[in-house]
C-alpha cells in the first residue's frame, strides 16, 4: 500500500488539534500539546493525488475516556478534501457534534515554543524566599530552591524548563515550564514567571483565586517592587467574612456547609481549625443540578449543552441571639449582643494556655486556630508540634 506525501506533515485546526501524520502513522495532540491518540490509519492515495474527497479510517477512534476507562471523546469521521482535513468530532453520551477543518502548516506542534535553559538556568540556582506582608519567615513553608533542573517549594516540585514564546500577547515574558512542554503549570501551582529581581506565581486550590507568591533572594526582599496580586488574600465565590478572607467556597459542592474532621473538630472553612486536613470530597457530598435545557448534571458543566453551571448564592449562616432575634452577621440587630462562639471550637482552642491571635500569609487576619481555616497554613508555634 502506498501513501500521499499530502497527508505527510504537520496538521493544525487552531486550537483543539494538532496532528502529525506519518505515512500510517497518525498522532493527535490536544491544544496543550499532551498527545491524546497514537494510532495507524489507512486511505486511498490515488484518491487523494486525483483530489478527490477521500475517506480517512482511524484504526482507533477514541480520544477520551470517563473515570471507568470508557470511551468518551471520538473522532466519527475524518476526510481529505481540497488540501484540507475534515474531522468530526463527538462523544458518547450526546448528540452534539463539532466540525474541525485542519490545515497542513510547516512547523511543529512546539515550535512556538523557544527553550531558554542556558540563558537563565545558572542564575537561578539555589534559594529563593517567598515575600510577606508580614515578614516573617518559615523555611518549610516559604522557601523555594532550585537545584539544577528541579525546583522544589512546600509539596511542590518538579523538573522544568525555561521558555519563552515567539509569538501572542505575552511573548516577550519568561516562564518555568514542566519539562514536557505539554503542560503551562506545575501540579499545585500555576506556571513560574521570571523577572530580573523575582519570580511570581499562584497556588492552584480548586476554583479559589489565591495572592500571587513572590520570591526573591533574601538580601532584595525589601528592594523589589510587589506586585499589588501577592497583597490581596484568598477569594471564592463564597459570602466574605470580617477580618478574614472569603471563606464560603463554594467552589467544590457542600463545601460551605460546616463538617467534621476525623480529628472530631467542627468547621466551615476548607481547612480543619484544628489539625490543618483539607475537606474531602466524595461521591456522598456530590450535589446534582438540572440545566435549563433539562439535563440533570453533577459537573460545572451541562453534558448536553455545554452551559455552565449556575454560581450558588451566597450561603448565609443564620444564628440566634438570647434577646430572640435570627442574625447574619456578628452582633445582633436588636440588641447589638456579639454572635457566641462556636462551642466545638472554643472547646478545642481554649485548652490549656489561652492563644493568642495571629495573622496568616494568606491575608486572614485575628486567627485563634492552630491552623488557618481558608488555606491550611499552620500557626508558627502549631507547625513546631505538628507531628
Amino acid at each position: 500500500m502506498g501513501y500521499s506525501e499530502k497527508l505527510n506533515g504537520f496538521w493544525e485546526e487552531g486550537y483543539h488539534y494538532y496532528f502529525e501524520i506519518r505515512d500510517d502513522k497518525l498522532t493527535v495532540r490536544e491544544y496543550r500539546r499532551k498527545v491524546e491518540l497514537e494510532t495507524t490509519i489507512s486511505y486511498d492515495p490515488d484518491s487523494i493525488e486525483a483530489g478527490k474527497k477521500t475517506p480517512i479510517t482511524l484504526a482507533d477512534n477514541v480520544t477520551s475516556y470517563n473515570g471507568y476507562h470508557e470511551p468518551m471523546g471520538l473522532f466519527e469521521e475524518v476526510w481529505y478534501e481540497n488540501g484540507e482535513i475534515h474531522v468530526v468530532d463527538g462523544d458518547t453520551y450526546s448528540d452534539n457534534k463539532r466540525l474541525f477543518v485542519m490545515k497542513k502548516v510547516n512547523h511543529g506542534p512546539f515550535d512556538h515554543i523557544i527553550i531558554r535553559d542556558d540563558e537563565y538556568r545558572d542564575r537561578l540556582q539555589g534559594e529563593w524566599r517567598k515575600w510577606s506582608s508580614t515578614g516573617k519567615f518559615d523555611k518549610k513553608w516559604d522557601e523555594l530552591v532550585i537545584e539544577g533542573d528541579t525546583f522544589r517549594w512546600r509539596t511542590h516540585s518538579g523538573r522544568f524548563h525555561v521558555i519563552s514564546y515567539n509569538r501572542g500577547y505575552d511573548k516577550d515574558s519568561v516562564y518555568l515550564v514542566p519539562w514536557d512542554l505539554t503542560e503551562n503549570s506545575f501540579s499545585g501551582c500555576t506556571k513560574f514567571q521570571v523577572y530580573p529581581d523575582m519570580l511570581t506565581t499562584s497556588e492552584i486550590v480548586c476554583d479559589m483565586s489565591t495572592p500571587l507568591s513572590v520570591f526573591a533572594r533574601e538580601e532584595d526582599l525589601d528592594k523589589i517592587e510587589v506586585p499589588a496580586g501577592a497583597k490581596t488574600g484568598y477569594t471564592s465565590y463564597g459570602p466574605m467574612i470580617t477580618g478574614g478572607p472569603m471563606m464560603g467556597f463554594q467552589g467544590l459542592p457542600g463545601m460551605a456547609a460546616k463538617w467534621k474532621c476525623s480529628c472530631g473538630a467542627e468547621n466551615s472553612g476548607v481547612f480543619c481549625a484544628r489539625c490543618g486536613k483539607m475537606k474531602m470530597v466524595t461521591e456522598a457530598t456530590k450535589e446534582t443540578w438540572k440545566c435549563s435545557c433539562g439535563k440533570e448534571n453533577d459537573g460545572k458543566f451541562c453534558r448536553d449543552c455545554g452551559k455552565a453551571k449556575p454560581k450558588p448564592e451566597p450561603v448565609k449562616e443564620i444564628w440566634k441571639c438570647s434577646c430572640g432575634t435570627e442574625n447574619e452577621g456578628k452582633f445582633c440587630s436588636w440588641c447589638a449582643a456579639v454572635k457566641p462562639v462556636d462551642k466545638e471550637e472554643e472547646k478545642a482552642e481554649t485548652a490549656g494556655a489561652p492563644i493568642e491571635p495571629w495573622s496568616c500569609s494568606c491575608g486572614a487576619t485575628g486567627l485563634t486556630t492552630k491552623f488557618c481555616p481558608s488555606c491550611g497554613y499552620p500557626r508558627p508555634e502549631a507547625e513546631e508540634k505538628k507531628s
